[in-house]
């Protein structure tokens, strides 16, 4: 796995509730190509605890806000290169966290962006 461009910082804990993982990343800001090994390095750092949590700057789009495609068309070069991969916006880290067992807490109270 790669270095991560930035920055995380994973801290361990005992809790009643069995060991706990916190991870605060400031993921690539450029591309989803770069975050996707740097988020799967963070996982794969915590993946024999149970109880994890992953927080920060993640750089990226969530398809569960609801993005339409057509928003593209108001995206400056960076933006295209930052959230788009042939044309189409792209959602990769968000999904693999999500199918990674991640859920986002203002989701699942209602209150996400949407």
């Amino acid at each position: 796995s790669s270095d991560l461009a930035r920055a995380c910082i994973i801290a361990e804990f005992k809790t009643s509730a069995g060991r706990l993982s916190i991870a605060s990343t400031h993921l690539s800001p450029f591309t989803e190509a770069e975050r996707i090994p740097e988020i799967e390095h963070i996982m794969n750092r915590n993946k024999g605890i149970q109880n994890r949590i992953i927080m920060g700057d993640m750089n990226t789009l969530s398809r569960i806000d609801g993005y339409e495609e057509s928003m593209i068309s108001g995206f400056n070069e960076m933006q295209i290169k930052k959230f788009t991969v042939n044309g189409k916006l792209c959602f990769d880290v968000t999904d693999l966290i999500t199918s990674s067992g991640f859920v986002d807490p203002a989701v699942e109270i209602g209150r996400a962006h949407v």
